[in-house]
């Protein structure tokens, strides 16, 4: 009974035993998890206010000054209750073994890494790796390298939201310092950065934990995440165009000029090209909103299609 649910087990009770048959069969199967773009419940008011916090935050943090910038953090951290810790983890890489990082900040980020599969060699001075209060915390944030985030590369998550307390987290590349001398080639590594936060009464925040985890990353890496970063972004462009079919058809509009001007509004084109690719799906409105991502995706709809 219970290697139908765990067919690998080859113990049990402290007795050994074999494997379920077929239990590696599907070993060398590689299943893509499926795409999911950024989530916020489904609340456009927490989704503005979630990205206007980290478009202030990182600006300031990725300032050309960072030890003076960052001191003006001390204001977003709550004063005495605010935690900030850091993990560092290079995966591994197939063929090529574990990826290194880039340069020298690694023997920095390694002595605060709390890391938990290396807990036997920081368990004894884990004070050392732990920051406490707004003044603890924006100091080891000085004190870290300066670093060029990526807007672009961000996917953000809400993974709780009550009226009193959020948690979400943004993950992406970064550049850290010393920064390539052609802004072309950048070396890039990955970051993710989970907030716990509080509200405050003008509409910002108050962050009570702070947690970054950082891994290096090689260039195929950086390839193969923005490959993906696309099609996640293609799969939030689909279910915002699934929204808008679903609101069409709960407000009956049958009037072609009205299907147009709102297929304009969700493409981004003239209302003639519009036109065109609702007539190549029949009018069938999610239809034509997957051949619209399909084309754009592929190139083929020319610089006149939207507006000059």
């Amino acid at each position: 009974a219970v290697q139908a649910i765990f067919p690998r087990i080859t113990m049990l009770d402290d007795q050994g035993c074999s494997a379920r048959p077929g239990a590696y069969d599907d070993e060398k199967k590689v299943i893509e998890p499926p795409l999911k773009p950024g989530f916020y419940g489904g609340n456009a008011t927490l989704r503005s206010q979630i990205e206007a916090f980290l478009i202030a935050y990182f600006n300031v943090y990725d300032a050309e000054d960072p030890i003076k910038s960052r001191k003006t953090l001390q204001e977003v951290y709550a004063e005495n209750t605010s935690q900030f810790t850091m993990c560092l983890e290079n995966l591994h890489e197939e063929g090529s073994g574990k990826t290194r990082w880039p340069n020298d900040n690694f023997s920095f980020h390694i002595r605060l890494s709390h890391n938990i599969k290396q807990i036997d060699k920081w368990s004894k001075n884990r004070q050392n790796r732990l920051f406490h209060g707004a003044m603890d915390v924006v100091s080891q944030l000085c004190k870290m390298p300066a670093t060029r985030h990526l807007p672009d590369s961000f996917l953000i998550d809400v993974i709780l939201a009550t009226p009193s307390l959020l948690i979400f987290s943004v993950q992406g590349l970064l550049e850290e310092a010393p920064f390539a001398l052609s802004p072309q080639s950048p070396q890039l590594n990955f970051f993710s950065r989970t907030f716990t936060v509080t509200p405050k009464s003008n509409g910002s925040f108050c962050v009570i934990s702070d947690e970054l985890f950082l891994s290096a990353m090689n260039e195929q890496r950086v390839q193969r995440y923005r490959l993906q970063l696309s099609k996640t972004n293609a799969a939030a462009a689909v279910a915002a165009l699934q929204t808008a079919t679903a609101s069409v058809a709960l407000a009956d509009v049958n009037d072609e000029a009205a299907t147009i001007a709102r297929f304009c509004v969700d493409s981004g084109m003239v209302p003639a090209w519009a036109e065109m690719c609702l007539k190549e799906a029949n009018w069938n409105y999610q239809v034509a909103g997957h051949i619209f991502l399909t084309a754009k995706q592929e190139g083929r709809i020319p610089s006149e299609a939207f507006p000059q």
